[in-house]
């Protein structure tokens, strides 16, 4: 199995980030010149799970690889969008466009600060 990042309603971890995220910030927030238009490749959880039934019971599967995907071309801003509007109704979102070289200091500053702090997330 090949999945993308798998995400779907209870997903534990891609869509609770994003939700969380959300829930805190005014701002959905770009890094690059894409503007959140970048596809962001996504296999919705029932999707994986038909393909794993498939690739386990189906006598033409074996030995074969499963690259699993979402039909929808989402990017990244739409699936933030999407993930609002399901889980903070009514918020008002705007997007905030930065530069690439930002979106690395900050990460590299988020990766030292939880390495620092030994957190179990990043910050």
């Amino acid at each position: 199995m090949r999945p993308v990042a798998v995400w779907g309603e209870d997903d534990p971890t891609l869509t609770k980030r994003i939700r969380d995220f959300l829930a805190v910030s005014p701002w959905i927030v770009h890094f690059g010149h894409w503007k959140g238009r970048n596809r962001w490749p996504l296999a919705h959880v029932d999707r994986v799970a038909r393909a794993c039934y498939i690739a386990a019971f189906h006598p033409g599967a074996r030995g074969k690889a499963f690259h699993v995907l979402d039909p929808e071309h989402t990017g990244m801003d739409g699936f933030y969008r999407q993930v609002a509007a399901r889980h903070l109704p009514g918020k008002r979102l705007r997007a905030l466009y930065l530069p690439l070289w930002c979106g690395v200091v900050i990460g590299a500053l988020s990766t030292a600060l939880s390495n620092l702090f030994d957190l179990e997330h990043p910050l």
